[in-house]
């Protein structure tokens, strides 16, 4: 028979599980709305991080319904794929922002861990985790940790303090080097991820009750910040003329993705406002790039992006340093692009 402390254990698990899985749903349900790839691939994290307790909760129902505990060895595995995976996720989505060049290395370093992990999880289950058995069979919930000093808890311990270091130092730092839009959604990142991290350590050092307690709500919030870094800024309404309004996506990580498409309006609006094309942040004297093709304004750190990326002007696919190569892209269809370019340079004319 269950305790009362477990019995609450196993109803914050369904919660945590329920919601959590909900709310990855939803978001992935907005990222394909909206066209936000990396955040389609955060939601599949979120949803990965709430189905680790799914051992949790088919362990509560197994003593339920049968009044023994689940299969032990199910449980580490079930646990540790979904951990792994989710943790995988958030790698691959820090690497596109943060190392778009050199992902490929830091990409590397997480799948070696990860197999590594697996390999240890599959060969030598019992003897890289600790189970907290109970007295009697179903009178308590199976709880498992990493066993300390075993390669298992090296390997783990390394991983995590890896991947904390790189997405929330890596974020942090986004955040300092930008402006506008972007500071902002770096900094909620690097805190979302600070969050998380910081409840998972909570988890592998406090008793069951006060980490399903405490770690739950923090992962949940943590997913939530996740959510607003990623998705798509509400649609702004740019004022012109009395007959028409213009509307402008806002959209933070459009630099990490191309947008299929880049209106005459946007050129516009980045010309008589003086605003970033890519980040729509105010550009300032000192913080100005301006396209010599098209005259479409940038700021320092989205030119020095695009430089980076595909070296080219997304109006009219103008070197950006025109030292380098470039690796023009066309506006949604071939000839689109080059429509909206000779568009701009008939009005300048």
């Amino acid at each position: 028979m269950l305790t009362d402390t477990e019995w609450m254990i196993g109803i914050i698990t369904f919660a945590y599980l329920i919601i959590g899985c909900m709310m990855g749903m939803y978001f992935f349900y907005i990222s394909k709305k909206t066209n936000a790839r990396l955040l389609s691939y955060y939601s599949l994290a979120i949803i990965a991080g709430s189905l680790i307790v799914l051992a949790h909760a088919i362990d509560f129902l197994t003593i339920i319904f049968t009044g023994d505990n689940m299969n032990l060895l199910l449980h580490i595995y079930i646990s540790m794929i979904f951990a792994l995976l989710s943790l995988a996720l958030m790698g691959y989505v820090g690497a596109e922002l943060l190392t778009p060049k050199k992902k490929k290395y830091f990409l590397s370093i997480i799948i070696a861990s990860v197999i590594i992990i697996l390999i240890l999880t599959i060969s030598d289950p019992l003897g890289s985790f600790s189970v907290g058995y109970p007295s009697t069979q179903g009178e308590n919930l199976l709880h498992i940790g990493l066993k300390p000093n075993t390669p298992m808890y090296f390997v783990s311990l390394f991983s995590m303090i890896f991947l904390m270091m790189f997405l929330v130092f890596g974020y942090l730092f986004k955040s300092i080097k930008s402006i506008g839009i972007l500071r902002k959604k770096y900094l909620i990142l690097s805190i979302g991820n600070l969050i998380f991290f910081v409840s998972l350590l909570i988890g592998l050092s406090l008793p069951p009750l006060i980490v399903d307690l405490i770690c739950r709500i923090g992962f949940l919030g943590s997913f939530w910040l996740f959510y607003l870094g990623l998705r798509e800024e509400p649609v702004l309404i740019e004022k012109t003329s009395k007959a028409k309004d213009i509307k402008v996506e806002s959209s933070l990580f459009r630099i990490a993705q191309r947008p299929d498409q880049v209106t005459e309006e946007e050129v516009s609006i980045s010309k008589e406002k003086k605003i970033c094309l890519v980040c729509k942040s105010k550009v300032l004297k000192y913080n100005v790039f301006i396209c010599s093709g098209c005259d479409t304004f940038y700021c320092h750190n989205c030119a020095h992006a695009l430089e980076d990326l595909e070296n080219a002007c997304w109006v009219c696919n103008e070197p950006i340093d025109e030292s380098k190569p470039t690796k023009p892209f066309k506006i949604k269809g071939e000839d689109e692009g080059v429509e909206i370019a000779e568009k701009i340079d008939k009005k300048i004319k």
